[in-house]
């Protein structure tokens, strides 16, 4: 997705003539469709004003705005304060936190003075847009029901494909969590930690669980599996008993895609399978010892410099902590429910 100040071609998106006349008028595009527009106005030497925020095809509007706010700030390096009256032009609560402002009598974004600009990256926000898309295929799916083989099996260039992936080849899908209505989620024996894994499959060996991830980046950048996706999927592996299902084995896959005459193509692949060890039951214990200590509003410190600032904003108690933008390198939030307790995990620590 690119986003770009308004040309001639786009003045029938746009609201306010004076916002292409003063350069404040942004367009999101995705190849020749527009996806939205985004106009400002600046009140003084410090703030800017939201006047219009508008999309036009189904897209991530969080997302989007986001890129916008990027798009701004990049173009108008002294901002210190970016606001929006939703009197004049509305726009969804949530759309307006993703990206960090806070509702005061108007919803204010703080803009940290020592904030690096930058323009959004767009290549890590369409592994974003390609994640949706790739996981309504439903490709382990198709997969194991034998359809296509020959389609990925030509597309992927590994001589071990069926022997890597020959357990899901075999088993059978009794769970998915994508492309269906209302998919299920399944909860642990005490009924205080839930999810939905992408796939469950079940064969004469028992039940596991299959989490797909989907990249751009190069086979060679991606060796073992982001800590993050690594955390969601030993979840699955020691939650104590996910309703009927207790899993001995969890697979990650990540997807390597490239763009070929106009579409994307999966052309390689890396199969990660997590079992129980000492290491990963340690590894799973200290992210809910963090938890806990959230709950009990002890102070967390994080690495600041390690910190990825857009998958930051993504998070849900991004209104709360200004650490993203290097302010300091605490984070205090509110507690979480106490239901989220590790006395509902199957650790042997």
């Amino acid at each position: 997705m690119n986003f770009f100040r308004a040309r001639e071609t786009n003045l029938n998106y746009i609201m306010y003539e004076k916002s292409f006349t003063h350069n404040t008028a942004l367009i999101a595009s995705e190849g020749q469709k527009v996806i939205g527009v985004f106009e400002y106005e600046i009140k003084n030497s410090d703030e800017a004003e939201v006047i219009n925020f508008n999309i036009f095809e189904p897209c991530e509007e969080d997302i989007v705005f986001k890129g916008f706010i990027d798009e701004m700030a990049y173009w108008n390096p002294y901002l210190k304060r970016i606001i929006h009256n939703e009197e004049k032009n509305i726009i969804d609560p949530k759309v307006l936190m993703y990206s960090g402002f806070r509702k005061n009598s108007v919803w204010i974004l703080n803009i940290s003075t020592d904030i690096r600009v930058f323009k959004i990256d767009i290549k890590e926000q369409e592994n974003v847009f390609l994640g949706i898309q790739e996981h309504e295929k439903q490709r382990l799916l198709s997969l194991s029901e034998g359809k296509n083989i020959r389609y990925y099996q030509n597309q992927i260039v590994s001589p071990t494909f069926y022997q890597d992936f020959n357990r899901i080849l075999t088993a059978d899908c009794i769970s998915q969590g994508h492309n269906v209505i209302n998919p299920t989620k399944y909860f642990s024996k005490k009924g205080k930690l839930t999810g939905i894994p992408d796939y469950i499959f079940q064969d004469f060996n028992g039940s596991f669980a299959v989490e797909e991830k989907y990249t751009t980046k190069s086979f060679e950048e991606l060796t073992e599996p982001y800590k993050n996706h690594k955390i969601q999927a030993l979840v699955y592996l020691y939650l104590c008993e996910l309703d009927m299902f207790k899993f001995n084995e969890v697979y990650l896959i990540y997807w390597f895609i490239e763009r070929r005459n106009g579409e994307y193509y999966v052309y390689n692949y890396r199969l990660f399978k997590l079992t129980r060890s000492k290491d990963h039951e340690i590894m799973i214990l200290d992210v809910f010892n963090k938890l806990e200590s959230i709950q009990n509003r002890e102070a967390i410190e994080f690495p600041v410099n390690d910190l990825n600032y857009r998958k930051c904003v993504k998070c849900n108690y991004f209104p709360y902590c200004e650490y993203k933008k290097g302010v300091n390198s605490i984070i205090k939030l509110e507690p979480l429910d106490s239901s989220i307790i590790k006395d509902d995990i199957d650790l042997n620590v």
